[in-house]
């Protein structure tokens, strides 16, 4: 490399160091991302959770003591309960028992929805941390079990989705119907299946799920289970389907 080159460099180097016009930003903590729909808040496409806002880092990461503080009183409180009912979504997914009920008993929605139809309790429901409790609490607090997505999506179904057995249990105790589906005629014991969740599979069998329901591309439970080897499933599966002989 010449030295003019060499000069530019360290020329440019300098300049921006003392400009400060370069900013590294600092790591944040990932948002939720892997629960189906209820996953992101969004306005059309974009996302809206913004994870640097106070009030939602600290719901997020269940600093339920700053929590009380931002939420103390202010003449004007919609723009904070605006934020509030996101930063309940975010108490929820992970399990932030204490800090859900800190924002309802705040005033915040319990069955608020996202634009594409999700609530907390879905949230929570789906949750990869443990929020069985939090679920209960939700439920207490006035959650609508049957609640859907725009798509048809139930709480019943992010948490066979995710396996959660004590969730599932809840939920049941709660009044969710084990055959709701989707618009794409996705039941929750499909959601289980295709997970590979054999206990959760068992529960839905035990709750009377159809195991002869078929979703809009013709695939029951079964075929699900045997596309993908599942082989305990497929036994389960098999011992429960009924013959329709009229047929």
């Amino acid at each position: 490399m010449s030295r003019y080159y060499s000069f530019r460099i360290l020329l440019i180097c300098i300049v921006t160091s003392l400009s400060g016009c370069v900013s590294v930003p600092e790591p944040r903590e990932t948002t939720p991302t892997e629960i189906r729909e209820t996953s992101v808040m969004t306005i059309g496409e974009a996302p809206v959770i913004h994870i640097n806002n106070e009030l939602l880092q600290a719901a997020f990461k269940g600093q339920s003591s700053e929590l009380r503080v931002l939420l103390e009183p202010e003449e004007d409180m919609s723009e904070k309960l605006k934020d509030s009912q996101t930063a309940l979504l975010l108490a929820s997914v992970r399990g932030h028992t204490e800090s859900v009920n800190i924002l309802l008993d705040a005033g915040v929605d319990v069955n608020g929805k996202t634009v594409r139809g999700g609530t907390a309790l879905m949230w929570a429901a789906g949750s990869g941390e443990d929020a069985t409790e939090t679920v209960q609490v939700l439920l207490e607090a006035g959650a609508h079990v049957h609640a859907k997505t725009n798509d048809g999506r139930t709480a019943l179904m992010d948490a066979a989705m995710r396996g959660n057995m004590k969730t599932v249990q809840v939920l049941f105790q709660a009044g969710a119907k084990v055959n709701d589906e989707t618009e794409s005629g996705m039941t929750p014991l499909m959601e289980a299946v295709k997970q590979g969740h054999v206990e959760v599979v068992q529960l839905f069998l035990n709750y009377g799920a159809d195991v002869n329901a078929q979703n809009r591309e013709g695939q029951t439970a079964l075929l699900m289970a045997e596309a993908a080897s599942y082989t305990e499933i497929e036994q389960l599966l098999k011992q429960a389907v009924v013959v329709d002989v009229t047929k």
